[in-house]
């Protein structure tokens, strides 16, 4: 392109841009409720907490027992960094399923959603881990189930005509796993019938 506004150049300026922004944000507004929340209860080593999974409070926990400080800059720089990963993840799935293009549209309007880039972006929330892993999880299903630049609805469509995958044949198919496992060695005192899963083809 003449003006060399690529895609990876796009998601690359909006995670520049948008992490000065939340470090801006951090350095200039304390923290709030749930934040101080976190912060102080993160004081208490601990491997679960009351209603909020560990990690987000192993973050700053651990980060400010390493420093030696409770900036409020300092404990949400791990959200803010997990932000811009989350975005570029996000890039990467949209650039898989759809194209390139399609996944900087997706990145640009995930920063552009006062939720994600605010709060759940930069402050000492159970979001941004939470945001982060589904992204890269999706991602790594994406990898699995759908080949470079073929389109998911396609797959589907294609997906349905298979036999294998038809939905009359979903409950046989549970049935017959679900008695493999809870009933491995189970006997009946009946005539011997053979197994939901021997009628599948």
């Amino acid at each position: 392109m003449s003006d060399r506004r690529t895609p990876t150049r796009l998601v690359a300026t909006v995670i520049v841009v948008g992490t000065l922004l939340r470090v801006t944000i951090a350095a200039t507004i304390g923290m709030g409720v749930d934040e101080s929340y976190a912060v102080v209860v993160a004081r208490t080593p601990s491997w679960s907490y009351f209603d909020h999974p560990g990690l987000s409070f192993w973050i700053p926990g651990l980060l400010a027992r390493a420093a030696g400080s409770e900036n409020a800059v300092l404990l949400r720089a791990p959200f803010i960094l997990m932000f811009a990963a989350t975005t570029w993840v996000v890039y990467r799935l949209g650039a898989r399923l759809f194209g390139d293009w399609a996944g900087a549209y997706a990145a640009l309007l995930l920063n552009i959603a006062p939720v994600f880039t605010v709060a759940f972006g930069g402050w000492v929330l159970p979001d941004g881990p939470l945001d982060l892993f589904v992204a890269v999880a999706v991602l790594g299903l994406a990898h699995v189930f759908f080949a470079p630049g073929r389109n998911p609805t396609e797959s589907r469509l294609r997906s349905r005509r298979s036999p294998s995958t038809r939905p009359s044949s979903f409950p046989s198919a549970w049935r017959c796993s679900w008695s493999r496992i809870v009933m491995p060695g189970a006997r009946s005192p009946g005539p011997v019938r053979p197994p939901p899963c021997a009628s599948l083809r």
